[in-house]
């Protein structure tokens, strides 16, 4: 985990721009990722992100086992390249979750693999990757999403940490935002792809479960995402800011704080490093 001094980062809800700056092959399919699901519904998005870092992640860390897997390792040589595995996992994942962009995540997998020289890494590299992301799609497709119960990606349950009467709050759309955050601090910090891929599947493991405790995108999921943010860096200088009535105050709070568990949560219990 990342414990320099960070960079003061203020998520400014309504103006927060979604930077697409390039880095490594993690940041690269989150940039993908999020332009293949810009259309989609909030839990959608959240769900779909997860799973695709999830799958990343893993496929690095079994290359590479710096952290706990989230449950996917497979044996591969460590030899094999990170880069192919990541883009692999990455590509197949969207492409069966978002089969409405495949043509664009076909040419966005050919640009990424041809950047790795040819030979026995390169193959053993997406091998793993198409291997984990198989594995994380059959596990992915028996979550319950389409029926509306959907199985959480840190929590025990979706009311696990759940107040009674969680508020539903209007927002605006703040998974760009917090997404545009956890990128300008990696590109600040100049992470490494196999700490990024970390980053990533935390922050959004977090969100996708936050968005089901409660419906306030707003609230919870912004709670778990700066909360995840705060720990991995390290640093309280990420922090929600947006303006809030005098009547929606309380319920504001609880919702945050809510989120802010579910962060909590996550980082404690998953990819741990090693």
């Amino acid at each position: 985990m990342n414990r320099t001094k960070a960079a003061v980062v203020v998520v400014t809800i309504w103006l927060a721009p979604v930077g697409i700056a390039l880095a490594d092959e993690i940041m690269d399919w989150n940039a993908a990722g999020a332009a293949a699901l810009s259309s989609a519904s909030p839990a959608a998005e959240l769900r779909v992100m997860a799973t695709m870092h999830i799958a990343m992640h893993d496929a690095v860390n079994s290359i590479d086992p710096r952290y706990r897997p989230y449950g996917f390792s497979i044996p591969v040589s460590m030899r094999a390249s990170k880069e192919a595995a990541a883009a692999s996992a990455a590509h197949d994942v969207l492409a069966a979750m978002a089969p409405e962009s495949k043509s664009m995540l076909d040419a966005a997998l050919a640009e990424s693999l041809a950047k790795v020289p040819e030979g026995r890494s390169k193959r053993d590299g997406v091998g793993a990757g198409m291997a984990v992301a198989e594995a994380v799609l059959a596990w992915r497709a028996k979550d319950g999403f389409e029926k509306g119960a959907v199985t959480p990606f840190v929590m025990t349950s979706a009311a696990q940490f759940s107040p009674p009467g969680c508020p539903a709050l209007a927002g605006a759309r703040e998974v760009p935002a917090w997404n545009a955050a956890a990128r300008a601090a990696s590109l600040a910090r100049g992470l490494s792809p196999h700490d990024n891929a970390r980053l990533f599947a935390l922050m959004y493991m977090a969100e996708a479960d936050a968005s089901l405790a409660g419906p306030s995108e707003r609230c919870i999921v912004s709670g778990a995402a700066e909360k995840v943010l705060r720990l991995f860096f390290g640093s309280d200088s990420f922090r929600l800011e947006y303006v809030r009535t005098a009547m929606a105050r309380a319920a504001d709070e609880s919702s945050i704080m809510l989120g802010r568990k579910i962060g909590a949560y996550a980082v404690a219990n998953y990819l741990e490093p090693r």
